[in-house]
């Protein structure tokens, strides 16, 4: 008898298609894929179904040259990162370092009037419209946040960022930022760097070391 699927098992399969359409060349079925799976995560009794393919995936999308897509999968990261389990799940599936890479990325962009589909792969530049790049910057902050928090997390920090020049960067008084997230943005990168000095003594040494404080 084919009894109907309990309700962990059909968060299951569900997930499992969601993967497959955020695999697909097609953006729009990407992003419809990564809103789904943020429906899901952004429910924390949902976590504990989440797969590692998931957070394969949400990791991957990071990466995604479309803006509206890589945002979308740092917020779904951001959501299922809430979870020690499931964030030190995402950081063996390159979460950090795609998130640190994320906001970076935002810093050496191009502001323009649209943004363009494009990441070089090289420079990690990118085209973004202010309010694309401020949603990334939203999204990446938050995930960042979370790793923060966590000992197996903070070391892969500081290997994507020495001496957290970008971090430093986002603290700064920057151009071509709209006065009600500017102080957000730095608020939350010193939060970053501050929960790096206070939280771990190894990472402090190293950052005087690279000579990041004095």
């Amino acid at each position: 008898v084919d009894r109907p699927w309990k309700p962990a098992l059909k968060r299951v399969r569900c997930m499992d298609q969601l993967v497959a359409k955020c695999e697909m060349a097609n953006p729009k079925l990407k992003e419809e894929g990564l809103h789904a799976i943020w429906e899901m995560v952004v429910k924390r009794e949902h976590h504990k179904d989440v797969m590692m393919s998931v957070l394969h995936c949400l990791s991957k999308g990071m990466e995604d040259p479309v803006p509206t897509i890589c945002t979308l999968a740092a917020t779904a990261a951001w959501a299922v990162a809430v979870s020690q389990t499931q964030r030190r799940k995402l950081a063996v599936a390159s979460g950090v370092a795609r998130a640190m890479r994320l906001v970076r990325s935002t810093l050496k962009a191009t502001i323009a009037p649209k943004s363009m589909h494009t990441l070089d792969p090289q420079t990690g530049q990118r085209t973004l419209t202010q309010e694309d790049r401020n949603s990334i910057q939203d999204a990446g902050l938050g995930l960042l946040g979370l790793f923060v928090t966590d000992k197996e997390c903070r070391p892969l920090m500081v290997l994507i960022d020495a001496r957290l020049d970008d971090l430093f960067k986002l603290c700064e008084d920057l151009p071509d930022y709209k006065e009600e997230w500017a102080p957000v943005r730095r608020k939350r990168a010193a939060r970053i760097i501050a929960a790096l000095f206070i939280r771990d003594r190894e990472i402090r040494v190293r950052l005087i070391h690279e000579g990041a404080i004095k």
